[in-house]
C-alpha cells in the first residue's frame, strides 16, 4: 500500500489547479506593489527608515495573511466531506485518521505555502537598503511559516468536529483571535488586578503579534521570555491541534441521532410551552407575509448572535475602562471601537446577504425554490426583511453609540481645526456604514446567484464593497506620492484634511453606487436565469470583466 495515499492523491489534484501556480505570481505582485508604495511614501527619509518601514509592512502583512488564509483553506475541508457523505466512505478502507487529515492539510497548505515562497525574495529587498539585519529576515520568515501552520492546524481541528461551513470558519477565527488578542488581554488583566509580576508575558507567548514584535533585533533584550519561547509554544500548539484532529476525525463523521430538546415544560408535564405557540404564530405570520422571508429567518435566534458580536467587544472595552479609564476613554480608542463595530456589522451583512441563496444553489435546492410561484420581487423583499430584522437594531444602536462618542470626543479636543476634522471623520464613517450596508444587500443578492459557492459569493461581495474603495484610495495616495517624487507639486485647497476625508467618502460612495446599481439591475433582469444556471470554472483572464461587469456566469449544465 502507498504510504499516505490520500496525501499523494490530493497533491496530484492540487497540482492540476491553475490557482496553485497563479497564487505565487499574484501574491508576489501584490507585495511588490506594496513595497513600491512604501518606498515612495517614505522616500524623504533615510534608507534605514525606508527599509524598516518596508520590512515591517511586508512581514506584518504576510503574518496576518498566513493567520487568515490557513483558516480559509482548511476550516471547511473535513466538514464539507461530512455534508457530502464521502468522509465515511474513506473509513470503510484501511485508511487512518492521520491519512485523511494530512491529505486535506496538504491541499490547504500548498497554495498558501507557494504564496509565502513567492513573497520571501521581496521580503529580502529591505536588506539591500540597510537597517534590517539578516537574522531579522530569518526570524520573520520562520514566523510567517509558523503562523500559517498554526492557522492550518486550528482550521483542520475545528473542521473535524463541525458540519456547517460558516460555523467552522467562525469558530476557527475565534480560536485564532483568542491566541492573538484574547490571551494577552487576560494576562494583562490578571497581572494588573492581582499583581502577578511577569504573568502577562507568559500569556503573550501564544500571540503571533507578540512574536512579531520580538523578532526585531532591538527587542531581543527585553527578557528571556522572547522570540524562540513564543515560536516554540505556538509550534507545540500546532502539533497538538493536528494530533487532536487525527484522533477526532474517525470518531465524529457519523450522523448524530436527533434528540428531543429538554424544556422546563417537560418537567412540569405540559404538552406544549407558551414559547412554542408564540414561535409557531410568528412563523405563520412570516409565511403569510413573504415565503422567502419565512425561509431565511431560520433559526429564529440568529439576530441574537449579531447583538452578541457587538456587545462582546463593547463589554471588553468597558471592562478595561474600569481599570484604565484614561487609556480606554481616549479619543483614539473611540475610533478603534467604531472600526470594530463597523467592521463586524459590514462583514456579517456581506455573509448573511449571500448565505441562503448561495447554499441553496450549491445544494441544488434553488431549482425547487424557483419552480414555485415566488417572483424576483418576493425574493428581494424577503431578503431585505430578513436583513432588517437581523441587523436593523444593532445598526441603529451602533449609530447612536458613535454619535455619543463623537460628542464626547469633541469635548476633549481643543483645536478648532482638529474638532472639524474629528466631526467630519465620524459623520463620513457613519454615512459609509449605512451606504455600505445597502450596497452589500444588493451586491450580495446578485453574487449569491452568480458565484460558484457561499465562500466565493461572500468574498466577492466584501471585496467589491469593502476592500476595493480602500485599494483605490491607497492607489490615489501612491500616485500623489509619485508625483511628489517627480517634483510635480499638487496643491490642495485649504484645509487639506477636507480633501483627504472628502476623497475617501467620494470613492466609497462611487463604488457603492456603481456596484449596487449594477447588481440591482442584473437582479431585476436575469436573477432567476442566473440562479438556475450551474457556473463553470473561470480563469483570471476574465477577472476584470467579472469585477466591473455584471458578473454574468458562463453557464454549462
Amino acid at each position: 500500500m502507498t504510504f499516505l495515499p490520500i496525501v499523494a492523491r490530493e497533491l496530484r489534484v492540487v497540482a492540476r489547479r491553475p490557482a496553485t501556480y497563479w497564487s505565487r505570481m499574484v501574491v508576489a505582485a501584490v507585495m511588490l506593489v506594496v513595497a513600491s508604495w512604501v518606498f515612495v511614501v517614505w522616500h524623504r527619509d533615510t534608507s534605514a527608515a525606508q527599509a524598516t518601514a518596508m520590512f515591517g509592512t511586508l512581514a506584518g502583512g504576510m503574518v496576518f495573511v498566513g493567520a487568515i488564509s490557513g483558516i480559509a483553506a482548511t476550516a471547511d475541508s473535513l466538514s464539507s466531506e461530512k455534508r457530502d457523505g464521502t468522509l465515511g466512505l474513506l473509513f470503510l478502507t484501511p485508511l487512518r485518521g492521520y491519512d485523511v487529515v494530512l491529505g486535506k492539510l496538504c491541499v490547504g497548505s500548498l497554495t498558501v505555502l507557494y504564496g509565502m515562497l513567492g513573497v520571501t525574495p521581496i521580503l529580502a529587498l529591505p536588506l539591500l537598503l540597510g537597517g534590517v539585519s539578516s537574522m531579522e529576515f530569518v526570524r520573520m520568515a520562520l514566523l510567517m511559516v509558523n503562523t500559517m501552520l498554526l492557522s492550518l492546524s486550528v482550521g483542520i481541528c475545528i473542521s473535524s468536529i463541525s458540519r456547517d461551513e460558516k460555523r467552522a470558519r467562525g469558530a476557527a477565527l475565534l480560536v485564532m483571535l483568542a491566541f492573538a488578542a484574547g490571551f494577552p488581554l487576560v494576562g494583562a488583566f490578571l497581572e494588573g488586578e492581582y499583581r502577578f509580576r511577569g504573568l502577562a508575558q507568559w500569556f503573550l507567548v501564544f500571540s503571533p503579534g507578540y512574536t512579531f514584535a520580538r523578532a526585531w533585533d532591538k527587542a531581543q533584550t527585553w527578557s528571556w521570555v522572547g522570540y524562540w519561547t513564543s515560536m516554540g509554544t505556538q509550534h507545540v500548539l500546532t502539533w497538538c491541534f493536528l494530533l487532536l484532529a487525527c484522533w477526532l476525525t474517525p470518531r465524529t463523521w457519523q450522523d448524530r441521532a436527533v434528540q428531543k430538546k429538554w424544556r422546563w415544560s417537560n418537567l412540569l408535564g405540559s404538552g406544549a410551552s407558551r414559547g412554542d405557540d408564540e414561535t409557531m404564530a410568528f412563523r405563520r405570520r412570516l409565511l403569510d407575509t413573504n415565503a422567502f422571508w419565512w425561509l431565511t429567518v431560520r433559526p429564529l435566534w440568529r439576530p441574537l448572535l449579531v447583538w452578541a458580536g457587538i456587545i462582546l467587544p463593547t463589554a471588553l472595552w468597558l471592562g478595561f475602562a474600569m481599570k484604565y479609564p484614561d487609556d480606554m476613554f481616549d479619543p483614539a480608542m473611540f475610533v478603534v471601537m467604531a472600526l470594530v463595530w463597523n467592521g463586524i456589522l459590514k462583514a456579517w451583512i456581506a455573509s448573511e446577504a449571500t448565505r441562503q441563496i448561495a447554499v441553496d444553489r450549491k445544494s441544488g435546492s434553488i431549482e425547487l425554490l424557483l419552480s414555485t410561484a415566488l417572483t424576483t420581487s418576493d425574493i428581494t423583499d424577503g431578503l431585505w426583511r430578513s436583513l432588517r430584522r437581523q441587523f436593523g437594531g444593532p445598526l441603529i444602536v451602533v449609530l447612536i453609540a458613535e454619535c455619543v462618542l463623537l460628542i464626547v470626543g469633541t469635548r476633549e479636543i481643543w483645536g478648532e481645526e482638529e474638532k472639524q476634522l474629528w466631526v467630519a471623520v465620524w459623520l463620513c464613517g457613519m454615512g459609509m456604514l449605512v451606504a455600505d450596508a445597502v450596497a452589500l444587500y444588493a451586491v450580495g443578492l446578485w453574487q449569491s446567484a452568480a458565484a460558484k459557492g457561499p465562500a466565493e459569493a461572500a468574498g466577492g461581495t466584501a471585496f467589491r464593497v469593502l476592500a476595493l474603495p480602500w485599494i483605490l484610495y491607497l492607489m490615489a495616495g501612491a500616485l500623489l506620492a509619485v508625483a511628489d517624487v517627480l517634483g510635480l507639486r499638487v496643491e490642495f485647497p485649504s484645509p487639506e484634511w477636507a480633501v483627504l476625508v472628502g476623497g475617501w467618502l467620494l470613492i466609497g460612495l462611487i463604488v457603492d453606487l456603481y456596484f449596487g446599481l449594477r447588481a440591482w439591475r442584473a437582479v431585476q433582469s436575469s436573477f432567476r436565469e442566473t440562479a438556475a444556471t450551474t457556473p463553470r470554472s473561470r480563469g483570471l483572464g476574465r477577472f476584470w470583466g467579472r469585477l466591473f461587469g455584471s458578473a454574468q456566469p458562463a453557464a454549462g449544465r
